[in-house]
C-alpha cells in the first residue's frame, strides 16, 4: 500500500493505492479516505457533480483517467461529513504492462490541498 496523508481542520484525508504491487491484467484500488475527526458536520463544496478524479501515468504520459467517458453536471453541489463519521471515494484501474506508475487523485473541494500522489509497480 503506497498514499499520502494531510489534515485539513478536523478532517483527515487520505490517498492509498492497493496493492502496490501487481502483475500485468491485476486490479488495483485507488481509494480517498475522508475522516471527520471533530464533532460538528464539515460541509464539501464541488464545482460541478465531479467530486473527485483519479488517474495513472508512466513516465510522465498519463495511460488511464476515472473521469474519461464520464459526463457531469454543471452545478455547484455539496456533501456534508457528520462529526466522528467518514466518506470514500473509490476506482479500480486495471494494470498495464510492466514498469513504475504514479497513481494521482484530487478531490474537487478547493480546500483540500489538491493533488495527492501514491507509487505503484507492475512486474
Amino acid at each position: 500500500m503506497t498514499g499520502e496523508r494531510r489534515n485539513v481542520g478536523n478532517v483527515t484525508m487520505t490517498f492509498t493505492v492497493v496493492p502496490s504491487t501487481v502483475r500485468q491484467g491485476e486490479t488495483v484500488r485507488l481509494t480517498i479516505r475522508l475522516v471527520n475527526n471533530g464533532g460538528t458536520t464539515t460541509r464539501l463544496t464541488f464545482p460541478t457533480s465531479r467530486r473527485y478524479d483519479m488517474w495513472i501515468t508512466k513516465e510522465g504520459a498519463e495511460v488511464w483517467r476515472s473521469s474519461t467517458g464520464r459526463m457531469f453536471t454543471q452545478e455547484i453541489t455539496y456533501q456534508e461529513i457528520g462529526g466522528q463519521t467518514g466518506a470514500v471515494f473509490s476506482e479500480s484501474w486495471t494494470a498495464g504492462p510492466a514498469g513504475p506508475y504514479i497513481a494521482h487523485a484530487v478531490l474537487d473541494d478547493a480546500s483540500y490541498g489538491g493533488e495527492m500522489k501514491g507509487d505503484l509497480t507492475v512486474r
